[in-house]
């Protein structure tokens, strides 16, 4: 299964200077560029309302009260916890609601609810169920992306999300030229001359960011968010977001 992504050269079409794929999210779908990453683990978009802070992105923003499909991860769940390994952070939950936080060695960061919802990765293959985070107030380097694709090793990564069809296998080809177009491809080989080298499937690779033997190299940070009271995307009766302040963990790159 192929996904063509645009290169780092044609990141003006979202103002950001990485490669970008295209995914769906949602029913019904919603398309959105995301910026392809290797190096950590969980995919996250920007979400409405939006409550503290949303850079502008080229795509409408994810409004998961639009959707059928999105439900919030509960606080205190073994998914809730598992974020800790994903994202390297601990964080205190908004309640009943499952709060993520992950921050990146240039010091951007998102923060937001940790849900699961429908992801279409091609008109004939979609995931229900796909954990990610619904960012709620995101600043740094992401251009005009709508977020980020987490393809690390971690058990929340999509890798790892989709294994039991792609088998945790994956490649790509990068594009050369902004007139050119390259493709992340999952479970095997294509046929597609763009695609078919064929990449290292079992070399030993270097843990996740999360990594607790990098704890030692890790910061601490407060990300705080407005006193007023708001309300979760959906299925939460909360009224505050981690006030006074969520703790985040970050290891530096």
């Amino acid at each position: 299964m192929q996904l063509p992504f645009r290169p780092r050269t044609a990141g003006a079409l979202v103002q950001a200077g990485n490669y970008i794929v295209t995914v769906g999210l949602g029913t019904p779908k919603k398309d959105l560029s995301l910026i392809f990453d290797t190096g950590s683990d969980l995919t996250w978009t920007q979400c409405e309302p939006c409550v503290r802070s949303c850079y502008k992105q080229k795509d409408p923003t994810f409004d998961p009260s639009q959707s059928t499909s999105y439900t919030n991860i509960s606080c205190g769940s073994s998914l809730c916890n598992s974020l800790a390994s994903a994202t390297g952070n601990t964080l205190n939950c908004d309640s009943s609601t499952c709060v993520y936080g992950i921050q990146y060695g240039d010091s951007s960061f998102s923060v937001g609810f940790f849900g699961k919802e429908r992801l279409t990765l091609t008109p004939t293959e979609a995931f229900d169920n796909f954990y990610f985070g619904c960012g709620q107030n995101n600043q740094g380097l992401f251009g005009g992306s709508a977020g980020l694709l987490g393809l690390g090793r971690d058990p929340l990564s999509l890798v790892s999300q989709t294994s039991r069809k792609y088998n945790k296998l994956f490649s790509y080809c990068l594009p050369s030229s902004s007139s050119s177009t390259g493709f992340l491809t999952f479970g095997g080989y294509s046929s597609n001359p763009l695609n078919s080298h064929r990449y290292p499937q079992h070399l030993p690779a270097p843990p996740s960011m999360a990594s607790t033997s990098l704890e030692s190299a890790s910061e601490a940070a407060n990300c705080q968010f407005p006193s007023q009271s708001f309300q979760p995307p959906v299925e939460s009766s909360t009224q505050a977001l981690s006030s006074p302040g969520c703790h985040l963990r970050h290891t530096l790159l």
